[in-house]
């Protein structure tokens, strides 16, 4: 099974799954403002209980979400430790030359660690329960204001869309080239910085060519259907915000206020 779940859809009936595209975006963006702004240990465990809320409604195993957000663990490490030497601030922890770790680099480095895991959660938690259309209509509806300003609202639907359901897309097509490399005999851990870079370019060129040649075949294959960038379009299920976006945002807004009044 593939490892990499952002971008994809895992089909159900959960509350989550129920609710209105444009709400959950919006309180994905809630979320994420939330996460930023906090400032203490008591607002992360507050923001975790949420996010675990969220996925115990919508019936999607930890095994399945820690499988999909495996291969960005690194990432958020590597960022985290990078914090870790900028912040000067507190006690002396260690220090070897130029090199210091102070209280306020080891909290600083952990609160990085915290925002990006559940921006990265609450992020695939939206995509595994809502199909790329139903994202895009989400995406459409908030931006229909902008209608006015001569804003192209369907183009720009459509390509974060596109964009989302392309992503497992090329990640499987990564991982293909790297299986084909490896049986040609390419090790990409061993060798100089110089030599890792040339095999990296052996997997990145083939990627684009390979991307290239996804966007030619969605191009003919939408123009083949007639589709057209000019025409607005309706939705033939078109969806309404109900009980569950309601039930939802008094969750949110609850654990916001809450997060308000730990900073007061």
């Amino acid at each position: 099974m593939n490892s990499f779940i952002f971008g994809e859809y895992i089909p159900g009936s959960s509350p989550v799954h129920r609710m209105n595209p444009a709400s959950k975006l919006l309180l994905c963006v809630l979320f994420i403002i939330m996460t930023l702004i906090s400032s203490h240990w008591i607002d992360y465990a507050e923001l975790s209980i949420l996010i675990i809320i969220s996925f115990v409604m919508c019936h999607i195993s930890f095994q399945v979400i820690y499988r999909g957000i495996k291969p960005l663990l690194l990432i958020i490490l590597f960022t985290a430790i990078l914090q870790l030497f900028f912040d000067p601030a507190g006690k002396l922890i260690w220090g070897l030359g130029p090199i210091k770790i102070t209280e306020g680099g080891l909290s600083s480095s952990a609160f990085v660690f915290c925002r990006f895991l559940l921006i990265i959660l609450i992020s695939t938690l939206l995509t595994l329960s809502t199909p790329p259309t139903k994202l895009a209509n989400g995406i459409r509806v908030i931006l229909n204001p902008f209608r006015k300003l001569k804003l192209p609202v369907d183009i720009i639907s459509l390509m974060i869309s596109v964009a989302l359901r392309f992503i497992p897309t090329l990640y499987k097509e990564l991982r293909t080239i790297i299986k084909a490399q490896r049986s040609r005999g390419m090790i990409f851990r061993s060798g100089s910085l110089s030599d890792r870079v040339k095999k990296m370019a052996m997997l990145i060129i083939p990627l684009l060519f390979s991307s290239f040649e996804q966007a030619r075949k969605l191009s003919y294959a939408m123009l083949s259907r007639g589709y057209q960038t000019n025409i607005r379009r309706t939705q033939i299920n078109e969806s309404s915000f109900t009980k569950l976006d309601g039930i939802a945002w008094a969750i949110y807004l609850f654990f916001g206020a809450l997060e308000i009044m730990s900073k007061g």
